[in-house]
């Protein structure tokens, strides 16, 4: 998105996690919190000259949750976002498998495992028709993500604060198969928040084949909420 943002005249920053691109390293990822990746946006957005509208994707959109406990912002658009309610409530799977699911992850420590084939990769958050050379291009980059980070979204508890004071946007891709539409609708209403379902879209909305229905989506909220 950082590149259609910036033609359209935006001032983007994208934000690097710990662990992740070329940011810093704990040593043991799977000792990193939520909160310490709220911390991580916070170092960045504290050096900015006014409150910025805040993106987040997934677990960024979870994070940009926590983060509107403790800190303003212009807006907030979460998209395909881990919902206020926890990624237990999200699943579309049932108590028995996600309870096998966080057995297994238990037992591997390690989140990259269930997705740690192209194939595993593409059916979890790609259309069928998403071209195998981008999958494969995209596959590598994959960062292993902390599964402490995971267990603080399974049941979360959200404080209300800043979040309906600002206009906010919640985007459910139509084809995701990692949080369901009806969890995520029920965030916008708990945060009086506009809901759009991206139709023909899965879970990795910013790199999909549909990718500009996301964008668009996103730059006429902005426009409409926050470019008067």
């Amino acid at each position: 998105f950082t590149p259609a943002f910036v033609s359209e005249g935006y001032n983007v920053v994208s934000i690097s996690l710990r662990n992740h691109g070329n940011s810093f390293a704990e040593t043991d990822i799977n000792k990193v919190s939520i909160n310490d990746y709220v911390d991580d946006l916070r170092s960045v957005t504290e050096q900015l000259e006014e409150p910025p509208v805040l993106i987040g994707h997934s677990m960024g959109g979870f994070i940009v949750q926590k983060y509107l406990e403790l800190y303003p912002a212009k807006g907030a658009a979460l998209i395909a976002t881990v919902p206020h309610s926890g990624t237990i409530s999200a699943s579309r799977n049932g108590f028995v498998k996600n309870s096998i699911g966080l057995a297994y992850l238990s037992l591997k420590r390690s989140l990259f495992s269930f997705i740690n084939t192209p194939e595993r990769y593409q059916r979890l958050c790609y259309s069928k028709d998403f071209p195998g050379s981008d999958l494969n291009r995209y596959f590598k980059k994959i960062d292993e993500e902390s599964i402490r980070a995971y267990f603080d979204m399974i049941k979360p508890e959200i404080a209300l604060n800043y979040h309906k004071d600002i206009p906010m946007l919640v985007y459910a891709a139509e084809k995701d198969r990692l949080l369901s539409k009806e969890s995520l609708e029920k965030s916008a209403a708990f945060y009086n928040a506009e809901f759009v379902i991206g139709k023909d879209i899965a879970h990795n909305v910013m790199l999909d084949s549909s990718w500009k229905d996301c964008f668009n989506t996103i730059k006429n909220w902005l426009d409409k909420n926050l470019n008067n």
